[in-house]
């Protein structure tokens, strides 16, 4: 009897602990689920900016490192196409409320694509037209290490065409962050 009941404590302990690693939505979260908490920290907030998602921390944010513009095309390459679960690995915690958003109304995942440095604008997150958005809700020093990439879309060798300044509206917009040589998304819109 004092077996069976032993053993019935475990197992509601280990349910228990199952359970306190809530908040992400089955995710994982920071620590578990393969979403370590180094490379995926709380976000630094959620300012009242109009968007669901938040400011990314800057806790292990790497300076933009020489290779953002080709590892960021690595990265866009795959974000909305293959699953939510592989966004949330591309994607800052910030981003988070966004990509569950995107999945809950695509129901299968979209074509693949191998972005180009041709098919995109990059460069410095100061460059973005949310700039001052970013500064004012999320502050200076996070808008500094991000690296902003700017993407018509597809497929991209038809549509030479769509430009920012030929098609602003269709133009999605994101600043990405290196934290500890891992690219991750943190703002994207629409």
């Amino acid at each position: 009897m004092k077996r069976a009941r032993a053993l019935s404590v475990v197992a509601v302990l280990v349910v228990l602990a199952g359970c306190s690693h809530g908040g992400t939505g089955g995710t994982g979260t920071s620590g578990g689920g393969g979403f370590p908490a180094s490379i995926y920290p709380p976000p630094a907030s959620f300012p009242g900016w109009g968007s669901a998602a938040g400011c990314a921390s800057l806790g292990g944010v790497q300076p933009v490192p020489h290779s953002a513009a080709q590892d960021s095309l690595r990265v866009l390459s795959q974000w909305g196409r293959i699953s939510k679960v592989r966004d949330f690995h591309l994607s800052d915690r910030a981003e988070w409320p966004l990509v569950k958003e995107n999945w809950a109304h695509r129901p299968r995942p979209a074509h693949l694509v191998q972005l180009r440095p041709d098919d995109v604008v990059q460069g410095p997150g100061t460059s973005s037209a949310y700039a001052e958005l970013v500064r004012t809700n999320c502050g200076a020093q996070i808008l500094a290490r991000s690296w902003w990439v700017a993407v018509c879309p597809g497929p991209y060798s038809t549509r030479t065409h769509c430009t920012l300044g030929t098609a602003p509206a269709l133009t999605a917009q994101y600043l990405l962050l290196d934290r500890r040589g891992h690219w991750l998304v943190w703002f994207s819109s629409p």
